[in-house]
């Protein structure tokens, strides 16, 4: 039975922090920057993550995934947009408390997080 008591681990590893973008153009050489934040593409990167992790949550987990009629209430926040992740099957789960989010307590990992699961913000 798909989605009747899976579980899932989704691994995401955090976007282009500015420690690989200045280890790029020092040719490799370790620019020691240890808690690199994300650069733009870092943060671009964290929000197309939303978008594969919705998508596969709603595609593991269909019982999950809100309704449209619950989505159009307003329970899901806003209608997705290209910054903004369809909410459907993460907002499910976070509320129901089915769904952890781990992360390292570097920032260029945490803000990766919040990025890709917005709604999780208090629960990583």
């Amino acid at each position: 039975r798909r989605g009747a008591g899976r579980r899932a681990l989704i691994l995401v590893r955090h976007g282009e922090s500015e420690y690989n973008s200045l280890a790029e153009r020092a040719g490799g050489r370790d620019p020691y920057v240890r808690d690199a934040p994300l650069t733009k593409l870092g943060r671009d990167q964290a929000l197309r993550a939303s978008h594969a992790i919705e998508k596969t949550l709603s595609e593991l987990l269909p019982s999950a995934a809100m309704s449209t009629d619950e989505t159009r209430a307003g329970l899901g926040g806003s209608q997705a947009t290209a910054s903004s992740p369809p909410p459907s099957a993460l907002v499910s789960l976070l509320k129901s408390g089915k769904l952890r989010i781990v992360s390292s307590p570097l920032s260029r990992a945490i803000e990766t997080a919040l990025l890709s699961c917005p709604k999780a913000e208090g629960r990583i």
